[in-house]
């Protein structure tokens, strides 16, 4: 322990009041002590606190940036796409037309080419027409008359042998159906009878013999010759014969030997050639 003497009052108060002084420093340094510390956590803090902010603001502009040019991006691919879209609209409408305009062109070929294969047919026919007219004989001695042509055989058969052979060729003995026709075979071999598609068949409902064409028809046009009769030689089967000198028909029984005369459709004439 240590014991200050002073020699007077005035040096006891002086000291005394270098005393307060002191001990008024100490308290005023410990008050400034105490202050300082608070201050400077508090700008501490608010530093932290600030660049907290900041890099989040940062950070958030940042994303906002991002987004923004994915938008952007977004739009613009949605823009390429319509018009991408409208393009493949024109693209299909455009299609659409050419095929419209295929189609149209193709039914006008198919129609072309029916109205050419009509007329190659009728060419052909007309060809093969005039072929027969032309080459007369060199068709095996076919000659031609209106829808028909006509063949005569020189070689003696009965009448039914010289069906069978016409019947081979695709025809049948003649049938004569109007005076032009009557003409025509007449003048194929003159002065030579041949048998004729007519014979006289014997009918079971009237009891007697009906001249019947090879076709089933019943004779109405006729070219008899003179003296000659439809309803003659009713006992025994006769077939017609053309022609006479005088360009009629005459008859004999249908079992005795005669040259013969075929007749064929054009068209069947055509397609066997």
């Amino acid at each position: 322990m240590e014991v200050d003497i002073y020699a007077t009052v005035d040096d006891v108060g002086n000291n005394l009041t270098v005393f307060q002084s002191q001990e008024e420093g100490r308290q005023t340094q410990k008050h400034c002590a105490v202050l300082k510390i608070p201050v400077r956590g508090a700008t501490l803090r608010r530093g932290v606190l600030c660049t907290v902010v900041l890099v989040v603001v940062v950070i958030l502009f940042i994303y906002v940036l991002v987004v923004t040019l994915d938008v952007n991006q977004l739009k613009t691919k949605h823009n390429q796409l319509n018009n991408t879209y409208n393009q493949l609209l024109n693209n299909l409408s455009d299609i659409t037309l050419d095929n419209n305009q295929l189609q149209r062109e193709h039914d006008q070929v198919n129609t072309i080419n029916i109205q050419l294969q009509v007329k190659y047919n009728q060419l052909i026919n007309t060809y093969n027409q005039l072929k027969i007219e032309l080459d007369g004989e060199c068709h095996e001695g076919w000659r031609r008359f209106g829808s028909s042509v006509y063949r005569k055989f020189t070689k003696s058969k009965t009448w039914s042998e010289s069906r069978r052979e016409c019947e081979k060729r695709g025809a049948d003995l003649v049938i004569i159906n109007s005076k032009e026709e009557q003409d025509f075979v007449g003048r194929l071999y003159t002065n030579e009878t041949s048998w004729i598609g007519l014979k006289a068949e014997r009918s079971t409902s009237k009891q007697k013999y009906e001249w019947k064409w090879v076709d089933g028809s019943p004779l109405t046009t006729t070219f008899l010759t003179a003296g000659w009769s439809q309803d003659q030689y009713n006992e025994r089967e006769y077939a017609a014969l053309c022609c006479t000198t005088e360009g009629k028909w005459t008859h004999s029984l249908h079992t005795f030997s005669n040259n013969w005369i075929c007749e064929k459709k054009i068209q069947d004439f055509i397609v066997e050639s």
